[in-house]
């Protein structure tokens, strides 16, 4: 994903590991994280794996589920 460092995308990307985060509002930093995303096979592939692994580990139902719970916890006790 190549997005800009702007609202909840600060918390979904990581920049440079699954994805870029350009500038905000910078186009040419926008088009050099698109450059960097596909310049490099095996680092376009890393960063898939990277993104997939934390879509799983952060937003997968089970994750929102259980944090979800917690808060719903500690504000009953």
């Amino acid at each position: 994903m190549v997005a800009f460092d702007t609202s909840g995308l600060k918390d979904i990307v990581d920049h440079e590991q699954n994805g870029y985060l350009a500038e905000p509002f910078e186009p040419s930093d926008l088009a050099e994280g698109i450059r960097f995303v596909l310049a490099d096979t095996a680092r376009y592939e890393t960063l898939c794996e990277n993104a997939r692994e934390k879509v799983i580990s952060t937003f997968s139902l089970p994750q929102v589920v259980k944090r979800h719970r917690e808060v719903y916890e500690k504000h009953l006790a």
